[in-house]
């Protein structure tokens, strides 16, 4: 992978880990445009209108699976000065996630 940053920022999911985050990890994984977010946001931080627009989807949508991918911990987002207020802007926090089933 010449070029191209590695890096391995692993969720392991195992007995140890709260019942309540595996739920919530699964829940977010249990959608195609949750999964595609996590894609695109895999070399690069980006805002959600800018999300929204790169996969053809409603901001607002955008913005309610943003918002459950953060509450499963699997991105981070960060108020940023805009042209007019605020905008959101998200970053993946893992490249790896494995379940591992006692």
């Amino acid at each position: 992978m010449a070029g191209r940053e590695v890096r391995n920022r692993v969720l392991v999911l195992d007995d140890g880990a709260d019942n309540a985050q595996i739920e919530r990890v699964l829940k977010a994984l249990d959608s195609l445009n949750r999964i595609r977010i996590l894609r695109y946001l895999s070399d690069r931080m980006a805002s959600v209108n800018d999300i929204a627009a790169a996969l053809d989807l409603p901001a607002s949508t955008t913005s309610l699976h943003v918002e459950t991918l953060e509450d499963a911990g699997l991105i981070r987002s960060e108020l940023e000065p805009a042209s007019r207020g605020l905008r959101k802007v998200c970053a993946r926090m893992f490249d790896r996630i494995v379940l591992d089933l006692p």
